[in-house]
């Protein structure tokens, strides 16, 4: 794997995105669009996104994201999105029988709790980002009020939403990336922690500078070269 062509690749694809990348509609979306955005991310988690989002998909068409605290009592709607989740998914060039999504009863119950613990007391998603005032404090806020949610999903949904783009998603690509460039202790397996988090997270803004486009631009640069990479390997 040439590093030199790996980087220019990443400021390739950064000039490609930017434009973009810094789009924010979170402030006009309405409730049901946010909480499917962050369906998504509690699905994505050790799934194929594409799988996550053909699920997210289907708990949207099933109308199991409007008003769910108003309709359901908690018990029968973790089941409604389990019978959901546990139904053959569909997508473009898949086998006629579908794919399955793997862990149907664990996020069935993931997304329940955390419905339940946004809308329960009558809060909102949007009015929990429009308290914070930061994209940190943003994270945090999705962590301690999710289920199912760490740093790296809370900061792929907040990126998704347009709400900030600061901040990093430190899936396998990116740290495969931050190893080949000596911006992380390859030794280190996991990030456990949101100290840990935030601390590998600025070593990636450090680098990002050096290009001269914001963190999340560099992050999702960095996603498409090194997955490209990864299945060219593999071929």
């Amino acid at each position: 794997m040439n590093i030199a062509n790996i980087e220019l690749a990443v400021r390739r694809i950064c000039q490609e995105i930017y434009p973009s990348i810094r789009e924010s509609w979170w402030l006009s979306a309405t409730e049901a669009k946010l909480i499917y955005e962050l369906v998504v991310c509690i699905l994505g988690s050790q799934v194929p996104y594409e799988i996550a989002l053909a699920a997210a998909e289907e708990i949207r068409d099933a109308g199991l994201l409007e008003n769910p605290t108003e309709r359901y009592c908690a018990p029968v709607y973790e089941k409604a999105i389990y019978d959901v989740l546990r139904q053959p998914l569909h997508g473009p060039g898949w086998a006629p029988a579908g794919r399955r999504y793997r862990f149907a009863r664990m996020r069935a119950n993931h997304i329940s709790r955390t419905v339940w613990a946004i809308y329960s007391d009558g809060g909102s998603l949007k009015g929990r980002l429009e308290a914070c005032t930061s994209a940190r404090e943003a994270r945090r806020s999705i962590v301690e009020i999710g289920v199912g949610i760490g740093p790296k999903q809370a900061s792929l949904f907040l990126r998704n939403i347009g709400f900030t783009d600061e901040l990093a998603i430190l899936d396998t690509h990116l740290l495969r990336f931050m190893g080949l460039f000596g911006l992380r202790d390859q030794t280190t397996r996991a990030i456990s922690s949101m100290q840990s988090y935030e601390t590998h997270e600025n070593h990636l803004r450090y680098y990002a500078k050096s290009t001269g486009y914001p963190l999340g631009c560099v992050d999702q640069a960095v996603w498409i070269v090194m997955r490209v990479y990864q299945q060219e390997a593999r071929a």
